[in-house]
């Protein structure tokens, strides 16, 4: 089975509460806390005020977005935060979208492979202390100052099967978003097997992010996952991926919840619900699951998210492993 992390679902306008979700981390042995893509609060800068506040959790970002800083601003600050908290960081990046990608750069990326395996290299070489020189599309003369630190491994945002290479090429980690669990089985984790192949290495893990609401009064699917997930499925290249994933979406954003939880995308329902789409991503070959309360916490804040969060991971839990208390996290 895989293991199991969580994500704190929005830009942290109040750290409190990030730093609640770092201590639902260490109370439950949870795998990481993850942050995505804000233009709000910068996830690393919240990441490092939660160090600040004395948590020593891994961390991962999942993802930041490329045109948003240059590959050794990347490589840096991932190192930073591993060595500020004596943990292992996952440096999630991507390209996003065309749309975005325009907003910030003179154009978009003309070939997005090429880009986001050249961006990935770029990071690793000078993680491990070279000078990565010029490319195509980025380039780094110089090195960045030499300084021991925990593992910084690299993971690249993958939706459709030639991103999926390139991060079996490449990455320490293939990050997935909404990602339905036979899609994976059947495209993305073999694609990334054949890039890692293509290039005698291993294949990077597989962590799939995945919207997850327990279902109760008043919790009405289809608003829930618009709440957490509206903005990602308004997006044409996630639209694309689900559609090739066999997801029959309705052409706007109404009637969404049922094709996703058909497919598994969006698991919505009870806690036997819970372990059944769990088996399914275990199945399709995740290592790491990250659970996203967005929903719950967008529309009813912090401690009930918290709370479910906490019910989640118990539910999850491996049978020998010892229960704890989440006190800290009230």
């Amino acid at each position: 089975m895989p293991t199991y992390s969580v994500i704190f679902p929005q830009a942290p306008l109040r750290i409190h509460e990030l730093v609640r979700y770092a201590d639902l981390v260490e109370a439950t042995g949870a795998q990481r806390l993850w942050q995505g893509q804000t233009l709000a609060v910068d996830p690393h800068t919240a990441f490092a005020a939660v160090a600040g506040a004395g948590r020593r959790i891994p961390l991962g970002t999942a993802v930041t977005l490329m045109a948003q800083r240059h590959p050794a601003e990347a490589a840096l600050q991932a190192r930073t935060l591993a060595r500020l908290t004596g943990c292992s960081v996952v440096a999630g990046v991507g390209p996003g979208g065309a749309e975005y990608q325009r907003r910030f750069l003179p154009e978009a990326y003309p070939r997005v492979l090429r880009a986001s395996r050249e961006y990935v290299r770029t990071m690793r070489v000078l993680l491990d202390g070279g000078v990565p020189g010029h490319g195509a599309d980025f380039h780094a003369d110089h090195a960045i100052a030499p300084l021991t630190s925990p593992a910084v491994e690299i993971g690249l945002g993958v939706l459709r099967e030639g991103m999926a290479g390139v991060a079996g090429e490449v990455a320490d980690v293939a990050l997935t978003w909404l990602a339905p669990p036979a899609y994976l089985r059947e495209r993305l984790v073999p694609a990334v097997a054949r890039g890692a192949r293509r290039r005698g290495r291993e294949k990077p893990r597989v962590v799939a992010l995945v919207p997850v609401v327990l279902a109760g009064p008043g919790r009405d699917p289809e608003r829930y996952l618009l709440a957490g997930n509206g903005g990602h499925l308004s997006q044409p290249h996630y639209r694309t991926m689900l559609q090739q994933a066999g997801v029959a979406l309705p052409d706007g954003l109404k009637g969404c919840a049922g094709p996703m939880t058909h497919a598994g995308a969006f698991v919505f329902g009870d806690d036997a619900d819970v372990r059944r789409a769990m088996a399914a991503y275990a199945q399709a070959g995740v290592d790491e699951v990250v659970l996203s309360l967005a929903a719950v916490h967008h529309l009813e804040g912090c401690d009930s998210a918290l709370e479910d969060l906490a019910h989640l991971l118990r539910l999850l839990a491996p049978a020998d492993q010892p229960s704890r208390s989440v006190s800290s996290t009230r």
